[in-house]
């Protein structure tokens, strides 16, 4: 039975947002139910499936959320960078890379980190899920990161230019769980003796480096 309060509640959504969130950063998708979601938000047994449908639905409302909000903080770093006076720089786009999602993690604590985990869970996993969110999304944004390399690496082909930036993200979202809390990590993690602006810091400069770099497998056999 749905309670009727419940079913026109903005707050409810959010709930059930944050929980399920939660339960899949600390167990895994396949691990969790729709009724130990509604269970553990404290919430009517059918509520889940009447705001979002199914479990695929949910993890897609899941993603678009913070997507969209770490979206927003890139796009203003964005407009700080007077790109119409100085051509943007590879250390620029690495920090529109890198910034923003540690600035999330930062400013959302603990709900930032099960947000961390999820995301590069399904990244790993090469959830088709989250590679389609994602496409759409970078469709639709105003920040193109391939043009902007390309201005900033005008020598780099295309097909460079997409492999380095996957190469970018896919660094990002493997040291990002070296961002959390010890209590948040996975067993397995080893978190270095570092603070969390070296490491952030440290990540930047690596991937600038990378983003920039002018030598090519091609030169070593020379």
């Amino acid at each position: 039975m749905v309670n009727a309060a419940e079913t026109h509640s903005a707050s409810t959504r959010e709930k059930l947002l944050d929980v399920a969130e939660r339960l899949f950063a600390q167990k895994s998708i396949e691990g969790v139910s729709i009724r130990s979601i509604n269970s553990a938000a404290g919430l009517s047994p059918g509520i889940l499936h009447y705001h979002f449908g199914n479990k695929e639905s949910l993890i897609e409302a899941i993603i678009v959320r913070r997507i969209n909000d770490v979206e927003q903080r890139r796009e203003a770093l964005y407009s700080n960078l007077n790109i119409k006076q100085t051509p943007i720089s590879a250390l620029q786009i690495a920090c529109l890379i890198v910034q923003p999602l540690a600035d999330f993690a930062t400013d959302n604590a603990e709900t930032g980190g099960d947000y961390i985990r999820l995301i590069s869970r399904l990244y790993a996993d090469r959830s088709p899920q989250l590679l389609q969110i994602k496409k759409i999304h970078y469709e639709t944004s105003d920040i193109d990161l391939p043009q902007l390399l390309t201005t900033a690496c005008p020598d780099l082909p295309d097909t460079e230019v997409k492999l380095r930036l996957g190469f970018a993200e896919h660094l990002l979202l493997q040291d990002a769980i070296d961002w959390l809390p010890p209590a948040l990590q996975q067993p397995s993690t080893a978190r270095q003796q570092v603070s969390f602006t070296e490491r952030v810091h440290g990540l930047i400069s690596f991937i600038s480096a990378g983003l920039s770099a002018k030598a090519s497998i091609e030169s070593l056999s020379n």
